[in-house]
């Protein structure tokens, strides 16, 4: 009778145990990878939705999603920039003046066929509940520069110095080098790459995510410069 007893409480603290040990494994290890799994799909749609490409998502070195896109060349950052054009040239006391604005459409983005995009999530070290999201993203490279429009802010002819029609198209593609060179300098790439992780993180946080993001990271991989083909004449006004 007594062993009888005994064998009846081991058996009930075993299946205390075993239950404890599933309600663990499941809140501890399941239930985590689920709401991992569920983030990942919602982050990965969101880009799909945003910019028409998915992320590779990745955690614990394990690939969640792979990186996919339905064209190569994703733009994820379009900005207009105004740019002036000044020239004046004097002869024998008598000077022209030339003067050009435009506005020029620079579109920016990711080059999927040689760029990698990928995003990280990991446990936070500070907090079990929480994750970091970091995100490997190529630098941005210039995908297309379009002049939308120009105007003339002063033309104006000396007595007998005048202005002639090669002179005006030259410096309208003067313009147009010059605006490129702007969008290609470091500082305006920096503020590109601000502005892109700006938009990233609030993607993120308006995502119904069940997961808590406590911090976000970006790792910005070096890439090779672009080649961008500028069809107007590089022609130096004498």
């Amino acid at each position: 009778m007594v062993s009888v007893k005994k064998f009846l409480r081991f058996g009930l603290v075993f299946i205390v145990i075993f239950i404890f040990a599933i309600g663990a494994v499941y809140y501890l290890i399941i239930l985590p990878s689920q709401l991992v799994f569920r983030a990942s799909e919602q982050i990965v749609n969101g880009f799909a939705e945003a910019f028409n490409f998915y992320p590779r998502v990745t955690t614990e070195n394990t690939v969640i999603f792979e990186e996919q896109a339905a064209i190569l060349e994703v733009a994820v950052y379009s900005q207009r920039l105004v740019h002036d054009f000044a020239y004046s040239n004097t002869w024998m006391g008598s000077t022209k003046r030339l003067h050009l604005r435009g506005v020029f459409l620079a579109k920016f983005g990711f080059n999927l066929k040689t760029q990698n995009f990928s995003i990280d999530i990991a446990k936070s070290d500070s907090s079990d509940s929480a994750y970091n999201l970091t995100f490997m993203m190529p630098k941005p490279i210039l995908l297309s520069f379009e002049m939308e429009n120009y105007r003339i802010i002063e033309d104006k002819d000396g007595w007998w110095n005048k202005i002639n029609k090669t002179e005006r198209e030259i410096a309208v593609n003067r313009l147009r080098g010059a605006a490129m060179e702007e969008a290609l300098s470091v500082n305006y790439r920096n503020n590109v790459k601000n502005s892109l992780e700006t938009q990233f993180k609030i993607m993120i946080a308006e995502l119904p995510i069940e997961i808590r993001v406590e911090h976000i990271n970006f790792i910005w991989q070096d890439t090779n410069p672009e080649k961008i083909n500028i069809k107007d004449k590089e022609v130096r006004l004498n």
